[in-house]
């Protein structure tokens, strides 16, 4: 049969066309829809996910205001953190589990810095917090700048007469007791009475703690 078609050019070039066209219908119904280049080829490649690119003149503004509620999400993240890091070590503290409330202290100050969170009464509550436990291990040296830096803190906060202020200084002046500096204790613990002359209207007991605290400390140097 292969003979009779090459032996007949009519026949050859009508079969040659049936060919082609059979070939032509199979690209036209196997080609992705819309051809080559066209979008529904593109479409594999999925959205842009940048959502400012296609409209510049709203880029710099909005893109701004969706970092600015980043940002404010993130800080609100890590302020719950730290209350909740802070929360811990005080109920460790008051529990004697000194090393674990440690750890949650330096955790909630290592944020703190961070995050350049305002030193508030809760930062100051903190160092004195990790002080205490710093003490327990006696390490005063370390504990004595912590609390330092609570004082500077808290009259920064509330003025030099206030309650806080009285409690970190009953605080230093019986760390420099324990670190064998009952001179420098007795400094702190002076100034603590001084405060306590000032508020004991209103505070029942704190005067008397305070002439208690400085009496231990006169008896320690043996000032009669």
């Amino acid at each position: 049969m292969l003979g009779t078609i090459i032996r007949h050019p009519i026949i050859t070039i009508a079969c040659l066309a049936f060919f082609n066209a059979v070939i032509i219908a199979a690209l036209v119904l196997l080609w992705p829809k819309g051809g080559p280049g066209s979008a529904g080829e593109q479409a594999n490649f999925g959205p842009s996910t940048r959502p400012y690119r296609h409209d510049a003149s709203k880029t710099l503004d909005e893109a701004k205001k969706d970092l600015k509620k980043a940002e404010e999400k993130e800080s609100q993240n890590t302020a719950k953190l730290i209350q909740l890091l802070e929360r811990l070590g005080d109920y460790c503290l008051s529990e004697q589990e000194h090393e674990n409330a440690q750890r949650y202290y330096q955790q909630s100050l290592k944020l703190r810095k961070k995050a350049n969170t305002p030193e508030n009464d809760d930062y100051a509550q903190t160092l004195t917090g990790l002080a205490e436990c710093l003490k327990e291990q006696e390490e005063n040296d370390e504990a004595i700048e912590l609390l330092k830096l609570a004082l500077k803190t808290n009259e920064k906060l509330h003025g030099p007469n206030d309650i806080s202020v009285y409690n970190t200084l009953s605080k230093l002046g019986d760390l420099y007791e324990s670190s064998d500096e009952e001179k420098t204790g007795e400094d702190y613990l002076r100034r603590a009475l001084s405060i306590a002359e000032k508020r004991h209207v209103s505070e029942d007991g704190l005067l008397t703690s305070a002439l208690n605290a400085l009496c231990e400390n006169l008896d320690r140097q043996e000032k009669y």
